[in-house]
């Protein structure tokens, strides 16, 4: 929660859809390389952490564990 404040906080929180869809291919380009695959909701929340370089807390963690620029906390 603290990196998402200070995300926040300084203004450097993206925005931009497009820039999410670009992360989101990206990470199921990567994922296809591992023969694997995520529902479209988890891969855009992903997207979105990677995207401001968030680190991510769930308790779904299978869903998340291959994606690799994906920090997720207590991993």
């Amino acid at each position: 929660m603290r990196e998402t404040g200070k995300a926040l906080n300084n203004g450097r929180q993206k925005t931009d859809d497009r820039y999410f869809s670009q992360q989101a291919a990206a990470i199921t380009a990567q994922l296809k390389t591992k023969r694997k695959s995520i529902d479209k909701p988890d891969l855009f929340i992903a997207a979105t952490a990677v995207a401001n370089g968030l680190t991510f807390d769930t308790l779904n963690v299978k869903h998340f564990t291959h994606i690799d620029k994906l920090l997720l906390l207590g991993k």
